[in-house]
């Protein structure tokens, strides 16, 4: 009797690896997921940006996660970002500055790159604010992602008060249409780690 040989298909690996490659700009970000959370960026906000997950990719509006350095903004997006990968999403992940490192030819083609990601995480919002062009930059990605209806994830380190009443009318627009876009959701879970446990970190990276 003819046994049928089955060969594991790796496609949709294959596929997921690729997007993957696609969304982060550093290869570490894809380990960091929902399964990964140790507890101590709050279960109040981590379960909240899990419900958002689960919802993709059938929403239309935003998140905006804002609090101090080092709370867990990045790391919550990273956690939104590849539940939409695992989904089959085609999701970008890039830091302001990253978009404002583009060289002026590039400018146009990483905008509309931008726009077409079903999911954009855009990190370090705020970073813009040193120049009229970089803020008419990040304008542009933001109106492009909100005439568009395409879920955006924004993380800042703005304070409410620098989101809702910025000095400067540039930011102002700018963030204006963040606010139209996206719920906001405060981290801040105290999770700012003290100069002796990032080195204890080290050290032991290093196996001293």
């Amino acid at each position: 009797m003819d046994r049928e040989l089955l060969i594991p298909c790796k496609c949709r690996c294959s596929t997921l690896e690729t997007r993957r490659s696609e969304c982060f700009p550093v290869p570490e970000m894809a380990s960091q997921t929902f399964a990964a959370d140790d507890g101590k960026f709050g279960r109040d906000v981590v379960e909240k940006c899990r419900k958002y997950a689960d919802k993709l990719p059938g929403l239309h509006s935003g998140l905006l996660l804002f609090g101090p350095p080092d709370s867990g903004k990045t790391f919550l997006s990273c956690c939104i970002a590849n539940a939409a990968l695992e989904k089959g999403m085609r999701v970008l992940m890039r830091s302001m500055p990253w978009v404002l490192s583009r060289r002026y030819g590039e400018v146009a083609d990483t905008i509309e790159e931008l726009a077409r990601a079903e999911l954009l995480v855009l990190d370090d919002l705020g970073a813009e604010r040193e120049t009229d062009y970089g803020r008419e930059i990040v304008y542009s990605v933001i109106d492009t992602r909100y005439q568009s209806r395409r879920p955006t994830v924004i993380s800042t380190n703005l304070t409410r008060t620098e989101l809702a009443a910025p000095d400067d009318m540039a930011c102002r627009r700018t963030y204006s249409r963040v606010l139209e876009m996206c719920l906001p959701l405060e981290v801040d879970t105290a999770r700012r780690r003290s100069t002796r446990e990032r080195y204890a970190d080290m050290a032991k990276e290093f196996g001293w």
